[in-house]
């Protein structure tokens, strides 16, 4: 199989902004030479507008000898597209390739798009309407519809993005911090005569404690489009209304497009799966930052739903890579009685016994009974570890790590930078100490993550003058 078509697609991918990397396995042994190493090499450089340094290219040469099965399984289930398990490249036409083509949208004009009023938006009563008259502000202005547990930020242009739990843990679609370009992970496009509208782009916003509008129009179809949140429960109600100004028959339709994220942002987009029901699709992944599954369903009577990107943007492709992911993770990072916490370059690992420093991590553990780790007789080791050499009871905290770094090993980081003892550097995070009682109560170990809570709790453990004076601070306020 030639890699030189692989790398030539990375090379332009990369050049127009979109982050993307390929790791090129092959097989090689031996004491005389390497020539299948040597032969790549020089195809990269061949291909490559900057062949001095493979990895800023984005391309990485891998010895799979030099590997297990478990770490082969790892890589093929990280990636999005496997060439060992599709056609050759070069043997493709270029009929069988599915071009993308961006959708071009058409503008959209406000209901009464004059010019004889330049103010950009005006108050009335209760609500702010916002690009009256076609006048809109540079920057998007935003709004938030919230319940107690679900909401979503949109903006004057956007449907924006839509967040259940915690807006930063478990945002359902992308949020980006870019206040010229705005969010676009959600969209209403109208369909008419052949023309694509993004329909809240040029819109007139109002904006009010119960609802976000949008009004416009699309050659001869007038619309207007309601988005409400309500103050229990997790649903973003989103309804269109179209009315035809000419005398004519006229057919239109209407996407709603959503881009998942289902976590924090959109690493792990690419594990998420897509199911069909009835009336919607549901969307889940066992990547994101609340425990357990996240899903995102869509409904309303739609005349078709599609979960191929393909068919819309681009390709994607379902692979079963959590539990892939797991069962590489059990086999390779496990060390007797604890989790590694992580492996330098070279492939040493930290967080085990032997390091000298951080030889036991409380995050590994913890996490690794939180994503659902198989072996429940390592899961319960783990956590005796954690309790055997990281909590400290005399002085009532959870150390994150064990031994400090004390800059006598391999740079770990920022961490390192903290003197031995303080913050993430071997003194309590008490997020991390928090996670530890969250892994304890799924193990079941209800007592002993009771107890550690109330550790935790100054309002519990500050029970005199003694303990006040060495906490200091505010004895309702929990140190991070």
């Amino acid at each position: 199989m030639s890699v030189s078509p692989y790398i030539r697609i990375i090379e332009r991918l990369r050049r127009v902004g979109i982050p993307c990397e390929l790791v090129i396995g092959y097989r090689e042994g031996g004491e005389y030479g390497t020539p299948f190493f040597s032969a790549i090499s020089k195809c990269v450089e061949k291909e490559i507008s900057s062949p001095s340094d493979m990895s800023q290219a984005g391309i990485y040469l891998v010895n799979l000898s030099l590997f297990g099965a478990s770490e082969t399984a790892f890589l093929r289930a990280a990636s999005v597209y496997d060439a060992s398990e599709n056609e050759n490249v070069e043997r493709e036409t270029d009929e069988h390739w599915k071009i993308m083509r961006p959708i071009s949208f058409r503008p959209t004009r406000t209901k009464e798009d004059t010019a004889e009023n330049v103010s950009v938006y005006t108050f009335t009563d209760m609500s702010v309407r916002v690009g009256e008259n076609g006048i809109k502000p540079y920057r998007p202005w935003c709004f938030i519809l919230s319940g107690i547990s679900f909401g979503t930020l949109v903006s004057d242009k956007s449907l924006g993005f839509t967040w259940a739990i915690n807006s930063r843990e478990n945002k359902l679609t992308p949020w980006s911090n870019d206040e010229r370009t705005d969010n676009d992970g959600e969209a209403l496009i109208l369909d008419f005569k052949g023309q694509k509208y993004n329909m809240t782009l040029n819109s007139e916003a109002e904006f009010s404690p119960e609802s976000a509008k949008w009004c416009g129009n699309a050659g001869e179809l007038e619309y207007e489009i309601t988005v409400t949140v309500p103050e229990r429960g997790m649903v973003k109600m989103c309804s269109v209304k179209i009315r035809n100004k000419s005398h004519r028959q006229a057919g239109a339709g209407v996407i709603y497009y959503a881009e998942p994220v289902l976590g924090v942002d959109r690493t792990y987009q690419r594990f998420i799966k897509a199911e069909k029901i009835p009336d919607g699709v549901v969307m889940c992944s066992s990547f994101g930052e609340t425990a357990g599954y996240s899903a995102l369903t869509v409904a309303g009577g739609a005349d078709f739903i599609s979960v191929d990107r393909d068919a819309f943007i681009c390709g994607v492709e379902e692979r079963n890579a959590p539990a892939e992911l797991l069962k590489a993770v059990d086999e390779t990072a496990w060390y007797g009685d604890r989790y590694a916490r992580a492996f330098f370059d070279d492939g040493t690992p930290l967080g085990v016994r032997g390091c000298g420093e951080c030889e036991l991590d409380s995050l590994a553990q913890s996490f690794a009974v939180l994503s659902g780790m198989p072996d429940k007789s390592r899961l319960n080791k783990a956590a005796d570890s954690v309790l055997r050499e990281l909590l400290d009871e005399k002085n009532g905290i959870l150390k994150l790590l064990s031994p400090p770094f004390n800059g006598g090993g391999a740079d770990a980081g920022y961490i390192t930078s903290y003197p031995p003892g303080i913050r993430e550097n071997g003194g309590q995070y008490t997020h991390a100490a928090v996670w530890f009682c969250m892994a304890l109560f799924k193990l079941g170990r209800e007592e002993e993550g009771a107890k550690l809570l109330k550790m935790l709790n100054p309002l519990v453990s500050l029970s005199g003058d003694a303990e006040n004076d060495m906490y200091k601070t505010e004895p309702y306020a929990v140190p991070a």
